[in-house]
């Protein structure tokens, strides 16, 4: 038990000298590779030329977009690589050593800048993010932070619309000829933290340009709205009180509230329009939403059917001694085709289109309105009502009636084709973007 303690005490001391001697290499490497460097002078290249700094973002989340302030912030890294000759040493002479942490302050990194930031253009990381280096001279640097830019949306296709927002990098200071950038890969990498409860992100892009004979890094993000709670908010109560509005076509003039009804709908209609307003986006720019027009063109057809309610009350209460034109005639036999008529067939007209069968006797001698068929019986002509005699017994009601018909047929045509192709535009312009 004896040695068995003594052994344990003598490996943790052996430990402890261990950690602590390479802490002493790892801090005697630091100073060797550092002594006499100057961190504000940027790397010479073998063969000369600019210093090459491969570039890639990775996406963590998408903060927020606001569509009214333009403002766009994501949460990501920026990695940077590239080679300073001045940091290499042999592992062979530093305790086998490869890599290296320092801080970002005491090595020459670029000067990254976020050129459409919204809100200061300081420099990516600070003085203590730490840097990995190794012995060949390779440099990782990976700053991260929020990054909030200024982005313009384009909601003409709200609820479904698919924004696009870039962030642009530029190595402030130093032009192409002093720094190169350069991307490995196409797209930027995303991890799972990306979702977002009102954006859900599709694709990202990563490319350089030259501006002003510098490099410019673009990060190019798009994303896609969750539009299916603005459907339940937005699209159905506005379609179906435009429905429940036709209902006043049904509410019989005898019942004498009819306009009451009218008036309190297109009341209902005007008070929930401020309210689904207020989930539109507030934005002019490049386009006014579709779905605004759409909700301004409902309220105009509530306003119709108001107009039209009145007119139609008006109608039914015309005097009987009032002449009908011919055209209002023609329009409610045309609006009642297919449909019997009692008001306009008077009930004696009925007994005048049987047919009357009798032996007439030989002494009568028959009229002219009498013939007789093949088996020798007497019938007399048809006695049924002329066309003039329909036309007379139309009255206002019938009138009123044809055009409450009508006003039902018009504005349900109306909402439907505003409905359906305003829903297929917001939506199929949506998936055209997707495929861009």
């Amino acid at each position: 038990m004896r040695y068995y303690l003594l052994y344990l005490v003598t490996a943790m001391l052996a430990c402890v000298v261990c950690g602590t001697a390479n802490s002493s290499q790892r801090s005697a490497l630091h100073d060797s590779v550092l002594t006499g460097y100057n961190r504000r002078i940027y790397p010479d290249v073998q063969g000369g030329g600019p210093v090459q700094i491969s570039v890639h973002f990775t996406l963590m989340a998408l903060k927020e977009f606001d569509v009214q302030m333009s403002r766009f912030s994501v949460s990501g890294f920026l990695t940077s690589s590239w080679k300073d000759e001045r940091l290499k040493w042999l592992p062979s002479d530093h305790y086998g050593i490869t890599s290296l942490h320092v801080y970002q302050g005491e090595i020459w990194t670029p000067c990254f800048v976020l050129w459409n930031s919204d809100e200061s253009l300081d420099k990516l990381g600070y003085n203590d993010a730490p840097v990995r280096i190794s012995s060949d001279g390779s440099v990782i640097w990976n700053p991260g932070e929020v990054f909030v830019t200024s982005c313009n949306a384009d909601v003409t296709y709200f609820p479904f619309d698919i924004q696009c927002c870039t962030m642009d990098f530029i190595p402030y200071g130093y032009n192409m000829d002093e720094v190169n950038l350069t991307t490995d890969v196409y797209l930027a990498s995303t991890d799972e933290p990306t979702l977002n409860t009102m954006w859900e992100v599709l694709h990202t892009k990563l490319y350089v340009t030259d501006k002003n004979h510098e490099h410019m890094l673009h990060v190019s993000i798009t994303f896609r709205r969750r539009g299916l709670i603005f459907v339940l908010l937005v699209i159905m109560p506005v379609v179906l009180m435009s429905l429940v509005n036709l209902a006043t076509f049904f509410i019989p003039v005898e019942e004498g509230n009819r306009i009451d009804f009218a008036t309190t709908m297109l009341l209902t209609i005007s008070v929930s329009m401020t309210v689904v307003g207020s989930y539109l986006p507030q934005s002019s720019l490049p386009q006014i939403s579709i779905m605004c027009y759409m909700v301004s063109i409902h309220v105009f057809i509530s306003m119709l059917v108001m107009v039209f309610a009145v007119k139609s009350v008006q109608i039914y209460h015309k005097p009987d001694t009032e002449a009908i034109s011919a055209t209002a005639k023609l329009f409610t036999k045309i609006m009642c085709k297919g449909r019997e008529k009692t008001t306009i067939v008077s009930p004696e007209f009925k007994e005048h289109n049987k047919v009357e069968e009798f032996e007439k006797p030989k002494w009568v001698t028959s009229s002219d309105a009498e013939e007789m068929n093949d088996d020798g019986k007497y019938t007399t002509k048809d006695d049924s009502p002329s066309r003039t005699d329909l036309d007379d017994n139309i009255t206002w009601r019938d009138v009123g009636s044809s055009f409450d018909r009508f006003s039902f047929l018009v504005f349900i045509l109306l909402i439907g084709i505003l409905d359906t192709v305003t829903v297929t535009i917001v939506a199929r312009g949506g998936d055209v973007k997707v495929l861009i």
